[in-house]
Formats: C-alpha cells, structure tokens, sequence
C-alpha cells in the first residue's frame, strides 16, 4: 500500500469513526429550552494565500435571531490555515463576538481555537471533509462584567462540490 493510499484510508477511517460517534442533537449554543427559533446568518470569510501551505484568513459575521430577540456580530482574526498535505489542514486562530441581546444582557466572547479539516479524497473532485476543532470560550456578562470560561470540541462534517465539468472543477472563473 503506497503512502498516499495509507492516508486515504486514515482520513476515511477518522471521517468514519467521527460520523459514528461523534453525533449529537442538534442545538443553538447556549440554549437550554426546546425552540432554537429561526436564525438569519451573513459570513464573509476573506482570505489571502501567504506560501504555498500557509492562508490567512478573516471570519466577518452578522446573526439576527428575531424570535429570541439577539444580534450576534463576528470578527475572527487573526488567522491560519496550514496545509502540509493536500488530503489535511490544520487551522488555528481567535474569534470575537458581541451578542446585543434584547431581553437580557449583552455579552463579549473571545474564542481562541485549534483543529484539523481532514480531507477524503476521491475521483469526483468532491471536497468531503470533516473539520473538528477545540475552542475556549471566554465569556464576558456586560451587565456585570463577570466573565466565565469553559471548552468545547466541535465537529462538522461537509462536501463542497463544483458546478462544472470535472476537468474544469475548482478553476478560476468557474461555478
């Protein structure tokens, strides 16, 4: 088995045992309740090659939930991804969000975080990954300035996939 085949089937054992094990029901952070409400997302998610494995990138976002009432606004800088192999990126950075809440007090977090997006690879030119990350979420009360901290492993799984011919898929000026 070459080395490139031993990764392969790595990743697709770690996707695997991640999808089986990992799955949890679903729920918006921090909510107690049954009813998560609709929630409205805006994420811009700049990006600037630095070498040939190193990105930097930014993470700008806007959350309005109408039904609990809050506004979330997001700003994730610094940060890197590091790319040594094509089928694995490491990504670490902080991100920063002000929660304007309208039926209770507002809150600052500060989440600094570390993971691994591991990569299947495959014949279709299909990105299925799987990124898993810890973060460390400190969080700021801003009606008393009480801060609490506390970790959390997060992990998702995605496909991303072309809207072109395989030969064309991820080229400049295609869908």
């Amino acid at each position: 088995m070459t080395h490139r085949n031993r990764a392969a089937v790595v990743a697709g054992l770690v996707l695997l045992f991640t999808f089986l094990v990992a799955p949890r029901p679903a729920r918006a952070q921090g909510d107690t309740g049954d009813e998560t409400g609709n929630e409205y997302r805006l994420t811009l998610f700049p990006s600037h090659r630095i070498t040939d494995t190193v990105t930097g990138f930014a993470y700008l976002g806007y959350v309005w939930n109408p039904d609990k009432q809050y506004r979330t606004y997001y700003l994730g800088w610094p940060a890197a991804t590091y790319a040594p192999r094509r089928w694995v990126q490491i990504w670490g950075g902080v991100v920063g969000l002000y929660t304007d809440n309208q039926a209770s007090a507002d809150k600052l977090e500060v989440r600094p975080f570390g993971g691994v997006k591991l990569f299947l690879p495959n014949h279709l030119k299909w990105n299925i990954y799987n990124f898993t990350r810890y973060e460390y979420r400190a969080i700021q009360d801003r009606a008393t300035h009480d801060w609490i901290g506390s970790s959390r492993v997060r992990s998702r799984f995605g496909v991303e996939f072309p809207l072109t011919s395989r030969e064309r898929a991820w080229q400049p000026k295609t869908f």
